[in-house]
Protein backbone atom coordinates (compact mmCIF):
# COMPACT_ATOMS: atom_id res chain seq x y z
CA UNK A 1 0.00 0.00 0.00
CA UNK A 2 1.42 3.39 -0.70
CA UNK A 3 2.58 5.87 1.55
CA UNK A 4 -0.12 9.38 0.78
CA UNK A 5 1.80 11.37 3.43
CA UNK A 6 4.00 13.49 1.70
CA UNK A 7 5.68 15.69 4.61
CA UNK A 8 8.68 14.05 5.49
CA UNK A 9 9.52 14.58 1.69
CA UNK A 10 8.64 18.12 1.68
CA UNK A 11 10.53 18.56 5.15
CA UNK A 12 13.93 16.96 3.28
CA UNK A 13 13.44 19.46 0.67
CA UNK A 14 13.25 22.42 2.68
CA UNK A 15 16.40 21.11 4.85
CA UNK A 16 18.35 20.45 1.64
CA UNK A 17 17.02 24.16 0.15
CA UNK A 18 18.24 25.28 3.55
CA UNK A 19 21.65 23.54 3.05
CA UNK A 20 21.92 25.71 -0.47
CA UNK A 21 20.49 28.80 0.74
CA UNK A 22 23.50 29.10 3.68
CA UNK A 23 26.06 28.59 0.42
CA UNK A 24 24.69 31.92 -1.16
CA UNK A 25 25.51 34.85 -0.24
CA UNK A 26 27.09 38.01 -1.90
CA UNK A 27 30.28 37.97 -3.94
CA UNK A 28 30.48 34.05 -3.18
CA UNK A 29 31.45 33.93 0.68
CA UNK A 30 29.85 31.83 3.39
CA UNK A 31 26.68 33.45 4.86
CA UNK A 32 26.83 33.93 8.97
CA UNK A 33 25.67 31.80 11.09
CA UNK A 34 22.64 34.23 11.97
CA UNK A 35 21.83 34.41 8.25
CA UNK A 36 21.67 30.15 8.13
CA UNK A 37 19.49 30.38 10.74
CA UNK A 38 16.79 32.95 9.44
CA UNK A 39 16.96 30.65 5.94
CA UNK A 40 16.54 27.62 7.24
CA UNK A 41 13.46 28.83 9.54
CA UNK A 42 11.95 30.53 6.65
CA UNK A 43 12.67 27.36 4.46
CA UNK A 44 10.66 24.70 6.73
CA UNK A 45 7.72 26.64 6.58
CA UNK A 46 7.07 26.89 3.18
CA UNK A 47 6.32 24.49 1.13
CA UNK A 48 8.39 22.95 -1.77
CA UNK A 49 7.41 25.29 -4.29
CA UNK A 50 7.66 28.29 -2.09
CA UNK A 51 11.36 27.33 -1.35
CA UNK A 52 12.59 26.48 -4.74
CA UNK A 53 11.19 30.05 -5.70
CA UNK A 54 12.72 31.81 -2.63
CA UNK A 55 16.00 30.15 -3.75
CA UNK A 56 15.52 30.99 -7.72
CA UNK A 57 14.56 34.82 -6.75
CA UNK A 58 17.16 37.38 -7.56
CA UNK A 59 19.47 38.64 -4.87
CA UNK A 60 18.15 41.99 -3.73
CA UNK A 61 20.74 45.09 -3.64
CA UNK A 62 21.88 46.81 -0.35
CA UNK A 63 19.66 49.39 0.90
CA UNK A 64 20.80 53.08 -1.19
CA UNK A 65 23.25 55.14 1.09
CA UNK A 66 22.02 58.37 2.56
CA UNK A 67 23.94 61.37 0.91
CA UNK A 68 23.52 62.94 4.45
CA UNK A 69 24.55 60.40 6.43
CA UNK A 70 26.58 57.64 4.97
CA UNK A 71 26.69 54.97 7.67
CA UNK A 72 23.03 55.28 8.99
CA UNK A 73 24.34 56.22 12.51
CA UNK A 74 21.92 58.04 13.03
CA UNK A 75 24.73 61.31 12.96
CA UNK A 76 24.79 63.99 9.72
CA UNK A 77 28.49 63.55 8.08
CA UNK A 78 29.06 66.91 8.70
CA UNK A 79 28.79 65.55 12.60
CA UNK A 80 29.67 62.15 12.28
CA UNK A 81 33.33 61.61 12.62
CA UNK A 82 33.50 58.61 11.60
CA UNK A 83 31.33 59.50 8.15
CA UNK A 84 31.59 56.26 6.23
CA UNK A 85 31.38 53.39 9.40
CA UNK A 86 34.71 52.13 8.86
CA UNK A 87 35.79 52.90 12.12
CA UNK A 88 38.65 54.93 11.50
CA UNK A 89 37.92 58.34 12.24
CA UNK A 90 37.76 60.84 9.39
CA UNK A 91 40.75 62.55 10.53
CA UNK A 92 43.05 59.44 10.08
CA UNK A 93 40.86 57.78 7.40
CA UNK A 94 42.50 57.96 3.71
CA UNK A 95 38.99 57.91 1.95
CA UNK A 96 36.46 59.60 4.50
CA UNK A 97 33.84 58.81 2.56
CA UNK A 98 34.31 55.37 1.28
CA UNK A 99 33.70 55.98 -2.21
CA UNK A 100 37.13 54.07 -3.00
CA UNK A 101 39.20 57.24 -3.67
CA UNK A 102 41.77 58.15 -1.67
CA UNK A 103 41.38 62.06 -0.18
CA UNK A 104 43.92 62.96 -2.18
CA UNK A 105 42.62 62.15 -5.22
CA UNK A 106 38.92 62.77 -4.32
CA UNK A 107 37.69 66.20 -5.95
CA UNK A 108 34.27 65.65 -3.11
CA UNK A 109 35.79 64.78 0.03
CA UNK A 110 34.04 64.94 2.44
CA UNK A 111 31.19 63.27 -0.25
CA UNK A 112 29.03 66.53 0.20
CA UNK A 113 28.50 66.83 -3.69
CA UNK A 114 30.26 70.51 -3.14
CA UNK A 115 33.16 70.23 -4.78
CA UNK A 116 36.73 70.62 -2.49
CA UNK A 117 37.34 74.05 -4.12
CA UNK A 118 33.73 75.72 -3.48
CA UNK A 119 33.32 73.25 -0.49
CA UNK A 120 34.00 76.21 2.56
CA UNK A 121 34.89 72.69 5.16
CA UNK A 122 36.49 70.27 2.74
CA UNK A 123 36.75 67.80 4.67
CA UNK A 124 34.15 68.00 7.13
CA UNK A 125 35.04 68.27 10.15
CA UNK A 126 33.01 71.17 11.29
CA UNK A 127 35.93 73.30 11.13
CA UNK A 128 35.79 76.02 8.31
CA UNK A 129 38.95 75.94 5.75
CA UNK A 130 40.61 79.55 6.63
CA UNK A 131 40.76 78.08 10.71
CA UNK A 132 41.49 74.61 9.51
CA UNK A 133 45.27 74.01 9.66
CA UNK A 134 44.88 70.33 7.50
CA UNK A 135 41.98 70.88 5.10
CA UNK A 136 41.83 68.12 2.96
CA UNK A 137 42.44 65.40 5.18
CA UNK A 138 45.44 64.27 3.54
CA UNK A 139 47.79 64.07 7.01
CA UNK A 140 50.02 67.10 5.38
CA UNK A 141 49.23 70.75 7.28
CA UNK A 142 48.55 73.14 5.30
CA UNK A 143 52.27 75.05 5.90
CA UNK A 144 53.39 72.02 3.65
CA UNK A 145 50.65 70.88 1.41
CA UNK A 146 51.53 71.92 -2.38
CA UNK A 147 47.57 71.37 -2.94
CA UNK A 148 45.93 73.05 0.52
CA UNK A 149 42.60 72.55 -0.79
CA UNK A 150 42.76 69.35 -2.99
CA UNK A 151 41.00 70.79 -5.91
CA UNK A 152 44.02 69.57 -8.01
CA UNK A 153 45.54 72.95 -9.16
CA UNK A 154 48.66 73.57 -7.14
CA UNK A 155 48.98 76.54 -4.55
CA UNK A 156 51.23 78.64 -7.30
CA UNK A 157 50.87 79.97 -9.07
CA UNK A 158 47.64 78.78 -10.55
CA UNK A 159 45.36 78.24 -7.51
CA UNK A 160 43.58 81.53 -6.85
CA UNK A 161 41.78 80.77 -3.91
CA UNK A 162 44.62 78.11 -2.37
CA UNK A 163 42.52 77.77 0.80
CA UNK A 164 39.03 77.39 -0.75
CA UNK A 165 37.71 80.05 2.03
CA UNK A 166 36.41 82.38 -0.63
CA UNK A 167 39.01 84.86 -0.61
CA UNK A 168 41.26 85.24 -2.90
CA UNK A 169 44.79 85.29 -2.18
CA UNK A 170 45.52 88.76 -3.00
CA UNK A 171 43.13 89.85 0.02
CA UNK A 172 43.17 86.95 1.91
CA UNK A 173 45.50 87.87 4.98
CA UNK A 174 46.64 84.14 5.85
CA UNK A 175 46.07 82.79 2.01
CA UNK A 176 47.59 79.18 3.09
CA UNK A 177 45.39 78.87 6.41
CA UNK A 178 48.27 77.57 8.51
CA UNK A 179 47.53 80.20 11.44
CA UNK A 180 50.27 82.05 10.97
CA UNK A 181 49.08 85.69 9.40
CA UNK A 182 51.47 86.27 6.04
CA UNK A 183 53.20 89.50 7.29
CA UNK A 184 54.74 87.24 9.92
CA UNK A 185 54.51 83.80 7.79
CA UNK A 186 58.23 83.06 6.33
CA UNK A 187 56.52 81.20 3.14
CA UNK A 188 53.40 83.21 2.45
CA UNK A 189 52.31 80.86 -0.52
CA UNK A 190 53.05 77.11 1.10
CA UNK A 191 55.27 76.34 -1.88
CA UNK A 192 58.30 75.56 -0.40
CA UNK A 193 60.68 78.65 -1.12
CA UNK A 194 60.91 81.07 1.75
CA UNK A 195 60.12 84.31 0.90
CA UNK A 196 63.48 85.32 0.84
CA UNK A 197 64.05 83.19 -2.06
CA UNK A 198 60.74 83.45 -4.02
CA UNK A 199 60.32 86.08 -6.50
CA UNK A 200 56.36 86.05 -5.96
CA UNK A 201 56.23 85.58 -2.57
CA UNK A 202 52.31 86.23 -2.20
CA UNK A 203 51.52 83.88 -5.13
CA UNK A 204 49.70 86.83 -6.99
CA UNK A 205 51.27 86.21 -9.98
CA UNK A 206 52.81 89.86 -9.73
CA UNK A 207 56.79 89.26 -9.13
CA UNK A 208 57.56 91.03 -6.05
CA UNK A 209 59.77 94.05 -7.52
CA UNK A 210 56.51 95.09 -9.00
CA UNK A 211 54.05 94.12 -6.78
CA UNK A 212 52.46 96.69 -4.29
CA UNK A 213 51.81 94.64 -1.54
CA UNK A 214 54.22 92.04 -1.30
CA UNK A 215 53.39 90.14 1.75
CA UNK A 216 49.66 90.44 1.14
CA UNK A 217 49.24 91.95 4.33
CA UNK A 218 46.92 94.76 3.13
CA UNK A 219 49.45 97.37 3.65
CA UNK A 220 50.69 98.87 0.25
CA UNK A 221 54.84 98.68 0.83
CA UNK A 222 55.39 101.85 1.59
CA UNK A 223 52.98 102.11 4.35
CA UNK A 224 53.71 98.40 5.93
CA UNK A 225 56.87 98.42 8.32
CA UNK A 226 57.56 95.22 7.41
CA UNK A 227 57.28 94.49 3.55
CA UNK A 228 58.36 91.72 2.89
CA UNK A 229 57.63 89.80 6.05
CA UNK A 230 60.98 88.68 6.45
CA UNK A 231 61.31 90.22 10.62
CA UNK A 232 62.91 93.21 9.79
CA UNK A 233 60.51 96.13 10.81
CA UNK A 234 60.87 100.15 10.34
CA UNK A 235 58.39 101.87 12.14
CA UNK A 236 59.14 105.35 10.71
CA UNK A 237 59.33 107.42 13.36
CA UNK A 238 62.08 109.30 13.61
CA UNK A 239 64.84 109.56 16.06
CA UNK A 240 64.71 111.63 19.34
CA UNK A 241 68.08 113.64 20.57
CA UNK A 242 69.81 113.49 16.65
CA UNK A 243 71.15 116.69 15.43
CA UNK A 244 73.83 115.88 12.64
CA UNK A 245 75.89 118.34 10.80
CA UNK A 246 74.05 119.71 7.59
CA UNK A 247 76.43 118.00 5.18
CA UNK A 248 75.45 115.07 6.06
CA UNK A 249 72.13 115.47 3.91
CA UNK A 250 72.57 116.05 0.56
CA UNK A 251 70.44 116.45 -2.95
CA UNK A 252 71.70 115.65 -6.65
CA UNK A 253 70.67 118.94 -8.52
CA UNK A 254 71.14 118.65 -11.95
CA UNK A 255 69.24 121.50 -12.89
CA UNK A 256 71.36 123.79 -10.57
CA UNK A 257 74.72 122.60 -12.71
CA UNK A 258 73.07 123.56 -16.17
CA UNK A 259 71.86 127.22 -15.28
CA UNK A 260 73.76 130.16 -14.98
CA UNK A 261 73.70 133.67 -13.12
CA UNK A 262 70.28 134.60 -11.66
CA UNK A 263 68.35 131.16 -12.62
CA UNK A 264 70.92 129.04 -10.70
CA UNK A 265 70.62 131.27 -7.60
CA UNK A 266 67.23 131.05 -7.29
CA UNK A 267 67.77 126.72 -7.65
CA UNK A 268 70.17 127.04 -5.08
CA UNK A 269 68.08 129.27 -3.10
CA UNK A 270 65.40 126.84 -2.80
CA UNK A 271 67.37 123.60 -2.41
CA UNK A 272 68.79 125.63 0.75
CA UNK A 273 65.46 125.79 2.19
CA UNK A 274 65.30 121.97 2.54
CA UNK A 275 68.12 122.17 4.93
CA UNK A 276 70.68 120.25 3.10
CA UNK A 277 74.82 120.89 2.91
CA UNK A 278 76.11 118.75 0.43
CA UNK A 279 75.75 118.52 -3.77
CA UNK A 280 76.61 115.48 -5.50
CA UNK A 281 77.67 116.05 -8.85
CA UNK A 282 78.99 114.26 -11.59
CA UNK A 283 82.94 116.15 -12.42
CA UNK A 284 83.05 114.61 -16.15
CA UNK A 285 86.72 114.68 -16.76
CA UNK A 286 85.96 114.99 -20.61
CA UNK A 287 84.49 118.63 -19.82
CA UNK A 288 87.80 119.56 -18.14
CA UNK A 289 90.83 117.93 -20.31
CA UNK A 290 90.03 119.44 -23.48
CA UNK A 291 93.27 118.23 -24.94
CA UNK A 292 95.84 116.00 -23.53
CA UNK A 293 97.88 117.81 -20.82
CA UNK A 294 95.52 120.76 -21.63
CA UNK A 295 92.57 121.66 -18.47
CA UNK A 296 89.80 124.06 -18.10
CA UNK A 297 88.61 124.36 -15.15
CA UNK A 298 85.88 127.06 -15.67
CA UNK A 299 82.24 124.81 -15.88
CA UNK A 300 83.37 123.02 -12.41
CA UNK A 301 84.42 126.78 -11.14
CA UNK A 302 81.65 128.49 -11.60
CA UNK A 303 79.44 125.64 -9.53
CA UNK A 304 81.55 124.92 -7.17
CA UNK A 305 81.88 128.88 -6.07
CA UNK A 306 77.68 129.50 -6.48
CA UNK A 307 77.31 125.89 -4.62
CA UNK A 308 80.06 127.45 -1.57
CA UNK A 309 77.98 131.06 -1.98
CA UNK A 310 74.96 129.18 -0.92
CA UNK A 311 76.99 126.75 1.91
CA UNK A 312 76.72 124.07 -0.34
CA UNK A 313 79.81 121.22 -0.01
CA UNK A 314 80.13 119.27 -3.69
CA UNK A 315 80.17 115.63 -3.72
CA UNK A 316 82.29 115.44 -7.09
CA UNK A 317 81.75 111.58 -9.23
CA UNK A 318 85.24 111.40 -11.37
CA UNK A 319 83.67 110.01 -14.55
CA UNK A 320 83.41 109.71 -18.26
CA UNK A 321 87.37 110.06 -19.96
CA UNK A 322 87.85 111.98 -23.17
CA UNK A 323 87.76 110.07 -26.27
CA UNK A 324 91.66 110.17 -26.31
CA UNK A 325 91.64 108.89 -22.72
CA UNK A 326 88.84 105.94 -23.27
CA UNK A 327 88.76 102.57 -23.70
CA UNK A 328 85.97 102.73 -25.80
CA UNK A 329 86.03 100.88 -29.21
CA UNK A 330 85.90 102.64 -32.90
CA UNK A 331 83.16 100.37 -34.11
CA UNK A 332 81.31 98.07 -32.72
CA UNK A 333 80.57 99.91 -29.33
CA UNK A 334 78.04 99.13 -26.83
CA UNK A 335 75.80 101.63 -25.05
CA UNK A 336 77.39 103.36 -21.97
CA UNK A 337 80.32 104.46 -20.68
CA UNK A 338 83.76 103.05 -20.92
CA UNK A 339 86.49 103.18 -18.12
CA UNK A 340 89.57 104.92 -19.26
CA UNK A 341 92.36 103.08 -21.09
CA UNK A 342 94.57 104.13 -18.49
CA UNK A 343 93.95 104.13 -14.78
CA UNK A 344 97.59 106.16 -14.57
CA UNK A 345 95.62 109.01 -16.72
CA UNK A 346 92.74 108.90 -14.71
CA UNK A 347 94.69 109.60 -11.49
CA UNK A 348 96.64 112.09 -13.18
CA UNK A 349 92.70 113.96 -13.32
CA UNK A 350 92.07 113.08 -10.16
CA UNK A 351 94.80 114.75 -8.66
CA UNK A 352 94.53 118.01 -10.25
CA UNK A 353 90.86 118.04 -9.24
CA UNK A 354 92.03 117.84 -6.03
CA UNK A 355 94.55 120.33 -5.91
CA UNK A 356 92.13 122.60 -7.39
CA UNK A 357 89.08 122.26 -5.05
CA UNK A 358 90.43 120.20 -1.71
CA UNK A 359 91.49 121.90 1.16
CA UNK A 360 94.82 123.67 -0.25
CA UNK A 361 92.88 123.77 -3.74
CA UNK A 362 94.25 126.76 -6.16
CA UNK A 363 90.60 128.01 -6.92
CA UNK A 364 90.02 128.78 -3.17
CA UNK A 365 93.20 131.19 -3.29
CA UNK A 366 92.21 132.51 -6.37
CA UNK A 367 88.63 133.57 -4.96
CA UNK A 368 89.71 134.41 -1.80
CA UNK A 369 85.59 136.12 -1.17
CA UNK A 370 83.88 133.19 -1.84
CA UNK A 371 82.88 131.32 1.64
CA UNK A 372 85.63 127.98 1.87
CA UNK A 373 83.87 124.81 1.41
CA UNK A 374 86.64 122.56 0.24
CA UNK A 375 86.00 119.14 -0.96
CA UNK A 376 87.29 116.04 1.23
CA UNK A 377 85.41 113.09 -0.37
CA UNK A 378 85.66 112.12 -3.95
CA UNK A 379 83.66 109.09 -5.53
CA UNK A 380 85.38 107.33 -8.21
CA UNK A 381 83.53 106.06 -10.79
CA UNK A 382 79.65 105.28 -10.93
CA UNK A 383 77.99 102.29 -10.63
CA UNK A 384 80.46 99.64 -12.18
CA UNK A 385 78.19 96.90 -11.44
CA UNK A 386 76.32 97.82 -13.99
CA UNK A 387 76.72 97.38 -17.77
CA UNK A 388 75.75 100.56 -19.29
CA UNK A 389 78.73 101.90 -17.11
CA UNK A 390 81.32 98.76 -17.75
CA UNK A 391 80.00 98.06 -20.93
CA UNK A 392 83.00 95.47 -21.48
CA UNK A 393 81.37 93.43 -19.01
CA UNK A 394 81.24 94.53 -15.10
CA UNK A 395 84.28 93.06 -13.40
CA UNK A 396 84.78 94.14 -9.82
CA UNK A 397 88.95 92.75 -9.70
CA UNK A 398 89.12 95.84 -12.96
CA UNK A 399 87.58 98.19 -10.81
CA UNK A 400 89.24 97.54 -7.44
CA UNK A 401 92.80 97.67 -10.16
CA UNK A 402 91.15 101.40 -11.37
CA UNK A 403 90.07 102.42 -7.14
CA UNK A 404 94.06 101.38 -5.98
CA UNK A 405 95.49 103.99 -8.30
CA UNK A 406 92.84 106.67 -8.41
CA UNK A 407 92.62 106.65 -4.57
CA UNK A 408 96.59 106.56 -4.59
CA UNK A 409 96.54 109.92 -6.40
CA UNK A 410 93.42 111.29 -4.84
CA UNK A 411 95.98 110.92 -1.43
CA UNK A 412 98.89 112.28 -2.77
CA UNK A 413 97.10 115.41 -3.11
CA UNK A 414 95.48 115.54 0.00
CA UNK A 415 96.33 112.45 2.33
CA UNK A 416 93.18 113.09 4.45
CA UNK A 417 90.79 113.13 1.68
CA UNK A 418 87.77 110.61 1.69
CA UNK A 419 88.01 107.55 -0.90
CA UNK A 420 84.12 106.74 -1.94
CA UNK A 421 83.85 103.42 -4.30
CA UNK A 422 81.20 103.72 -6.62
CA UNK A 423 78.49 103.25 -5.37
CA UNK A 424 76.36 99.86 -5.94
CA UNK A 425 72.84 98.43 -6.07
CA UNK A 426 70.73 95.96 -5.88
CA UNK A 427 69.71 96.06 -9.82
CA UNK A 428 69.05 92.93 -12.62
CA UNK A 429 71.17 95.28 -14.79
CA UNK A 430 74.57 93.73 -14.00
CA UNK A 431 76.33 92.22 -11.01
CA UNK A 432 74.47 91.64 -7.96
CA UNK A 433 75.81 93.76 -4.99
CA UNK A 434 76.76 91.29 -2.85
CA UNK A 435 78.99 89.63 -5.59
CA UNK A 436 80.35 92.57 -6.87
CA UNK A 437 81.18 94.06 -3.36
CA UNK A 438 82.97 90.48 -2.35
CA UNK A 439 84.98 90.29 -5.39
CA UNK A 440 86.43 93.72 -4.97
CA UNK A 441 86.92 92.22 -1.58
CA UNK A 442 88.81 89.28 -2.66
CA UNK A 443 90.68 91.41 -5.57
CA UNK A 444 92.54 93.15 -2.31
CA UNK A 445 90.09 95.99 -2.55
CA UNK A 446 89.99 96.84 1.65
CA UNK A 447 93.08 99.17 1.25
CA UNK A 448 91.50 101.01 -2.19
CA UNK A 449 89.14 103.04 -0.44
CA UNK A 450 87.41 104.32 2.70
CA UNK A 451 84.14 104.50 2.27
CA UNK A 452 81.31 102.21 0.23
CA UNK A 453 79.00 104.21 -1.76
CA UNK A 454 75.89 102.49 -1.82
CA UNK A 455 72.23 103.05 -3.89
CA UNK A 456 69.70 101.02 -1.68
CA UNK A 457 66.75 101.26 -4.19
CA UNK A 458 64.12 99.47 -2.82
CA UNK A 459 60.00 99.53 -2.87
CA UNK A 460 59.48 100.11 1.22
CA UNK A 461 61.78 101.45 3.95
CA UNK A 462 62.50 98.23 5.57
CA UNK A 463 64.19 96.97 2.41
CA UNK A 464 66.15 100.01 2.06
CA UNK A 465 67.85 98.99 5.66
CA UNK A 466 68.26 95.75 4.58
CA UNK A 467 70.63 96.56 1.97
CA UNK A 468 72.27 98.89 4.26
CA UNK A 469 72.66 95.76 6.72
CA UNK A 470 73.71 93.51 3.89
CA UNK A 471 76.80 95.96 2.67
CA UNK A 472 77.72 96.32 6.61
CA UNK A 473 77.65 92.65 7.20
CA UNK A 474 79.85 92.31 3.76
CA UNK A 475 82.37 94.33 4.77
CA UNK A 476 82.86 93.27 7.98
CA UNK A 477 83.36 89.93 7.37
CA UNK A 478 85.94 91.19 5.17
CA UNK A 479 88.00 92.44 8.05
CA UNK A 480 87.14 95.66 7.15
CA UNK A 481 84.86 97.06 10.04
CA UNK A 482 85.77 100.65 9.44
CA UNK A 483 85.01 100.97 6.40
CA UNK A 484 82.05 103.63 6.32
CA UNK A 485 79.25 103.74 4.17
CA UNK A 486 77.68 106.38 2.13
CA UNK A 487 74.06 106.51 0.61
CA UNK A 488 75.26 108.61 -2.57
CA UNK A 489 71.48 108.03 -4.14
CA UNK A 490 68.31 106.81 -3.10
CA UNK A 491 64.83 108.73 -4.45
CA UNK A 492 61.21 107.28 -5.98
CA UNK A 493 59.25 108.35 -8.95
CA UNK A 494 56.23 109.22 -9.80
CA UNK A 495 55.98 108.76 -13.00
CA UNK A 496 57.80 107.34 -16.52
CA UNK A 497 57.42 103.27 -17.47
CA UNK A 498 56.57 100.52 -15.08
CA UNK A 499 59.45 100.25 -12.07
CA UNK A 500 60.12 98.63 -8.74
CA UNK A 501 60.82 102.15 -7.38
CA UNK A 502 57.82 103.76 -8.59
CA UNK A 503 54.84 105.14 -6.46
CA UNK A 504 52.49 108.35 -6.36
CA UNK A 505 53.08 111.41 -4.34
CA UNK A 506 51.68 110.42 -1.33
CA UNK A 507 54.12 107.13 -1.24
CA UNK A 508 57.15 109.15 -2.60
CA UNK A 509 56.84 111.64 0.80
CA UNK A 510 56.63 108.52 3.20
CA UNK A 511 59.57 106.68 1.37
CA UNK A 512 61.49 109.68 2.16
CA UNK A 513 60.26 110.15 5.98
CA UNK A 514 60.58 106.39 6.37
CA UNK A 515 63.78 105.65 4.96
CA UNK A 516 65.56 108.45 6.45
CA UNK A 517 64.32 107.80 9.50
CA UNK A 518 65.38 104.17 9.39
CA UNK A 519 68.92 104.72 8.06
CA UNK A 520 69.72 107.73 10.89
CA UNK A 521 68.14 105.29 13.39
CA UNK A 522 71.11 103.07 12.33
CA UNK A 523 73.43 105.50 11.57
CA UNK A 524 76.13 104.15 14.36
CA UNK A 525 75.07 100.69 13.06
CA UNK A 526 75.69 101.26 9.86
CA UNK A 527 78.38 103.83 9.92
CA UNK A 528 76.56 106.25 7.86
CA UNK A 529 78.48 108.99 7.08
CA UNK A 530 76.15 111.08 4.57
CA UNK A 531 72.44 110.44 3.03
CA UNK A 532 71.49 111.87 -0.38
CA UNK A 533 68.18 111.62 -2.23
CA UNK A 534 67.98 111.55 -5.74
CA UNK A 535 67.20 114.26 -7.11
CA UNK A 536 65.61 117.92 -6.85
CA UNK A 537 63.41 118.21 -10.04
CA UNK A 538 62.32 115.68 -12.80
CA UNK A 539 64.06 115.77 -15.63
CA UNK A 540 63.37 115.25 -20.11
CA UNK A 541 65.05 112.18 -21.70
CA UNK A 542 68.42 113.19 -22.56
CA UNK A 543 71.04 111.86 -25.35
CA UNK A 544 71.96 109.63 -26.79
CA UNK A 545 68.99 107.43 -26.60
CA UNK A 546 66.43 110.02 -24.92
CA UNK A 547 64.58 107.14 -23.06
CA UNK A 548 62.29 107.31 -20.34
CA UNK A 549 63.06 105.30 -16.68
CA UNK A 550 62.26 106.12 -13.62
CA UNK A 551 65.41 108.16 -12.67
CA UNK A 552 63.93 111.01 -14.80
CA UNK A 553 60.66 111.37 -12.23
CA UNK A 554 62.28 111.18 -8.79
CA UNK A 555 62.21 115.05 -8.19
CA UNK A 556 60.96 116.65 -5.23
CA UNK A 557 59.62 118.90 -7.76
CA UNK A 558 57.88 118.19 -11.12
CA UNK A 559 58.91 119.35 -14.03
CA UNK A 560 57.86 122.71 -14.61
CA UNK A 561 59.38 123.47 -11.25
CA UNK A 562 55.66 122.90 -9.10
CA UNK A 563 56.42 120.95 -5.29
CA UNK A 564 55.75 117.46 -5.03
CA UNK A 565 54.79 116.50 -1.32
CA UNK A 566 58.26 114.48 -1.07
CA UNK A 567 59.94 118.52 -1.08
CA UNK A 568 57.69 118.62 1.78
CA UNK A 569 58.90 115.32 3.60
CA UNK A 570 62.36 115.91 3.23
CA UNK A 571 62.85 119.46 4.33
CA UNK A 572 60.63 118.30 7.58
CA UNK A 573 63.24 115.40 7.68
CA UNK A 574 66.21 117.40 7.90
CA UNK A 575 65.46 120.22 10.07
CA UNK A 576 64.22 117.59 12.25
CA UNK A 577 67.64 115.67 12.22
CA UNK A 578 70.43 118.14 11.76
CA UNK A 579 72.13 120.86 13.32
CA UNK A 580 70.38 124.43 12.85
Amino acid sequence: MLNTDTRPCLLSSAIAVAIFAMLLVPGGALASPQRSVQVSQAALGKTASQVGAVAAAPRKRGRRRSRRDFDRDGIPNGRDRDMDGDRIPNRRDRDMDGDGRSNRRDRNIDGDRKRNSRDRNIDGDGKRNGRDREMDADRIRNSRDRDIDADWVKNCPRDRDMDADRIPNGRDRDMDADGVPNARDPDIDSDGRPNGSDSDMDCDRIPNRFDPDIDADGLVNYLDPDSDADGISESGELPEGVRLPRNFFGLVAPHAYASEGAPRFAQLNQIATTGVGTLRHTFEWSNVEKAPGIYDFGLYDSFVGDAARYGFTVLPILFEPPSFRSSRPASGASRGTYPPRSNADFATFAARMVRRYGPAGTFWLDHPLIPRHPIHAWQVWNEPHLNVYWPTGPNPAAYTAMLRTVGAGIKQADPRAEVIAGAVSQSNLGVPLATFLQGMYDAGGREAFDSIGVHPYAPAADQVAEIMLDVRRIADRNGDPGAALRVTELGWSTGGPPSPFRTDHRGQAELIRRSWAALVRRQAQLKLAGLIYFGWRDLIPYAPLFQDFFGLHTGLLELDGRDKPARGALTDVVHALSVR
